[in-house]
């Protein structure tokens, strides 16, 4: 059987301009893989994050909410600055996008993550 996946694409402001994020998920809507575009700031550190955030869906090392609370706490100068900006920081942003694909009144989870961030 084969899986199939489906993917939406987010249009939204940063602190720098516009950031696209592309989310797949598979037929449970359950995010698998993120891509992120944002060619007006740190592009190659968030291209490394999607990265690393897509490894963590892909292979369940870590759940959703946890990425999610994870992504919140990070904070950018430029996009507090920045009244168009849709979040405190590109990770913000995206947290804010997984975050939709959250099921609805989940326990908070117990596990620790070892993440750099």
């Amino acid at each position: 059987m084969m899986n199939k996946w489906t993917s939406e694409t987010y249009k939204r402001n940063s602190g720098c301009g516009t950031i696209y994020i592309t989310v797949d998920v598979d037929e449970n809507n359950r995010p698998i893989h993120i891509f992120v575009d944002n060619s007006h700031g740190c592009n190659a550190t968030i291209k490394t994050l999607s990265d690393y955030v897509s490894h963590d869906l892909e292979t369940n090392k870590s759940d959703l909410k946890e990425i999610v609370q994870i992504l919140k706490k990070n904070q950018c100068d430029v996009s507090i600055k920045n009244e168009n900006s849709e979040g405190n920081s590109c990770c913000h942003i995206i947290a804010k996008i997984l975050e939709e694909y959250l099921p609805k009144n989940t326990p908070k989870s117990k596990r620790v993550l070892n993440s750099p961030f």
